[in-house]
């Protein structure tokens, strides 16, 4: 949006030099074009009313509401379009990888190509496994791939070539990195230089929608060709990590918070109501330990 007012008021600026190039001296007195005139007048009022527009939308759009909805908006479009199964997939396949390939370069890994991976697989005849999941940082020289058969160095250098290494992380990508953005959020509104729980207490309710989703709906770890063969072989985080690697922390600083503690406390045990856990169940009996210490 930004980007289009900017795109406007040049062009009004460009259109106004070019008006005033075509003011000149003629034969019979002064040529004033003035259907552009007055066009000229029309766009110029209407950049004021877009104006007003945008200094409303840049007040709204740094509001922390409003940032913590498009992330969770972000990271819940990602996720349902990456577990997309509504039972766990089944593991009675047998997959065997006894070689190894090593990163060129260092980066956090995003993802790969799907349809130039598969492809490469099917003219080498091989399987492959990524042992890592998205968000992962990985120094060059370290394994990235595990594949079945012994492949050139070429052919090595292409597989790699698939692979989306970067050295900033983005939800479209990758949906964990959403999860994580609204613990960070959480944390640093928790510290005690801002102190705001209201703040950490919305992003713990988005944080519990995208976590509901989740333990309803899986990804699957497998990806095979046209042909129903397997070819890749993928490494996705459980509900269990995610769990733990994004809660855990908002409740390590904010424990001794009775708004957070207790907002912790009702969320879990909604989320239980709605689809029963056993981590989720152990972390309540926790929050209840704590809440009872404190009140005797």
């Amino acid at each position: 949006f930004q980007q289009i007012v900017l795109g406007i008021y040049i062009g009004t600026i460009i259109f106004a030099l070019f008006l005033l190039s075509a003011i000149r001296d003629i034969d019979s007195g002064i040529y004033i074009p003035a259907i552009s005139i007055y066009l000229l007048i029309l766009v110029s009022i209407f950049d004021i009313f877009l104006f007003i527009y945008f200094l409303h939308y840049i007040t709204q759009a740094v509001k922390y509401e409003v940032i913590i909805q498009k992330i969770y908006k972000e990271t819940s479009t990602v996720l349902e379009h990456t577990c997309s199964l509504k039972n766990a997939p089944s593991q009675n396949y047998s997959l065997e990888f006894d070689f190894e390939i090593v990163s060129s370069s260092s980066g956090i890994y995003e993802g790969f190509d799907k349809s130039e991976l598969i492809k490469l697989c099917d003219k080498h005849d091989c399987m492959i496994s990524i042992p890592i999941t998205k968000g992962t940082f990985i120094l060059d020289g370290n394994p990235i791939f595990k594949i079945n058969k012994q492949l050139k160095t070429e052919v090595k250098d292409k597989l790699l070539a698939t692979l989306y290494l970067h050295q900033n992380e983005n939800i479209e990508n990758n949906f964990l990195y959403g999860f994580r953005q609204l613990t960070e959020i959480a944390i640093k509104a928790m510290s005690p230089g801002i102190n705001d729980p209201g703040t950490a207490v919305i992003c713990l309710r988005a944080l519990f929608q995208l976590y509901r989703y989740r333990m309803q709906h899986f990804p699957d770890d497998i990806i095979k060709n046209k042909e129903n063969k397997i070819r890749i072989n993928t490494k996705e985080p459980s509900f269990e990590n995610i769990f733990e690697d994004t809660l855990l922390p908002v409740w390590h600083y904010g424990m001794d918070d009775r708004i957070v503690q207790r907002e912790i406390h009702h969320l879990l045990t909604q989320l239980q109501t709605v689809s029963p856990h056993q981590i989720v169940s152990e972390f309540i009996k926790v929050i209840d330990l704590k809440i009872n210490l404190q009140s005797s």
